[in-house]
């Protein structure tokens, strides 16, 4: 099959694909098994709903979103946190996991408290004149 030919799939061709990509084969021997290039029978199995690229870039996206917090990440979430805003915005405001930041925040309640202590000492006169939220 030339470059610029489309493939018509029959029944049988779509069943054999699926079965061997279901069943883990590897891409190359899946590609020989049907005699086409990896790449025809990514786009079926994309176009059967079989195969969804995206779903490992947004596993990758999560995973990327969980790392290390700092002094200064603690600090700027107690900050936002005696300034009323949600943990799901500050999860996207940090472009963290928002479980991520959930467990850290109970994990580390104490370590936020005393980032929330010092704040308001620093900045006595700003906080005075706002409603504060403490954890």
């Amino acid at each position: 099959m030339g470059l610029n030919s489309k493939i018509q799939w029959t029944n049988e061709m779509t069943e054999k694909l699926v079965t061997a990509y279901n069943s883990g084969l590897k891409q190359k021997e899946i590609a020989k098994l049907l005699g086409m290039s990896w790449g025809a029978c990514k786009n079926r199995l994309v176009a059967l709903g079989v195969f969804k690229p995206y779903d490992n870039v947004q596993k990758m996206r999560s995973l990327s979103k969980i790392r290390e917090y700092t002094d200064t990440t603690d600090m700027l979430i107690a900050q936002m946190i005696m300034e009323g805003y949600t943990i799901p915005y500050i999860a996207k405001f940090l472009d963290r996991d928002k479980q991520d930041l959930e467990n850290h925040i109970e994990g580390n309640k104490l370590t936020i408290q005393i980032w929330q202590r010092y704040l308001l000492q620093q900045h006595k006169q700003f906080y005075a004149k706002r409603e504060v939220k403490l954890i």
